[in-house]
């Protein structure tokens, strides 16, 4: 009877550890405790999601390399963005659930013929992930992608 409780139990254990990620829960099994059917992992719950980080920066600039400011950058699946500063220059910061393969920026000039007219664009980059061992269990890894060129086309 003993051994079939414990198999019962095992079972509902491994069926709720394949369901509680759907959740945004994760388990941990490594510690044990004493039962009455001898030493059983102790499962430790937590919740919450993955996420990557990324901090981008860049200049905007038109295809005579002059800078252009004005111009907004939006990170696609995310609220992130900015606008290019008098020197062209932008930065970008923020944080991805999971961690996706590319990062797709968005770029669009939204203050009319103020600086000239540009074609709007998106940008694909491919983004290198740097784990931190002693960071938040859930991090999956930062990002950082620098000196990023946006060069942009005249309106016709």
């Amino acid at each position: 009877m003993k051994k079939v409780k414990q198999t019962s139990l095992h079972i509902v254990n491994y069926l709720i550890s394949l369901l509680l990620p759907l959740l945004g829960m994760s388990c941990s099994g490594q510690n044990t405790v004493q039962s009455e059917v001898g030493r059983v992992p102790r499962t430790i719950a937590m919740y919450g999601v993955p996420y990557s980080t990324y901090k981008i920066s860049g200049r905007v600039e038109n295809t005579k390399g002059q800078a252009v400011k004005g111009i907004e950058i939006n990170v696609i699946e995310s609220n992130v963005s900015t606008r290019s500063n008098d020197k062209g220059n932008f930065q970008l910061e923020g944080r991805h659930r999971f961690r996706p393969d590319s990062i797709y920026l968005v770029v669009n000039d939204v203050d009319g013929s103020e600086n000239g007219e540009y074609e709007n664009d998106t940008i694909i980059l491919t983004p290198s992930y740097q784990r931190d061992k002693s960071a938040n269990s859930w991090s999956l890894g930062d990002a950082k992608i620098e000196e990023v060129e946006i060069s942009l086309k005249n309106k016709k």
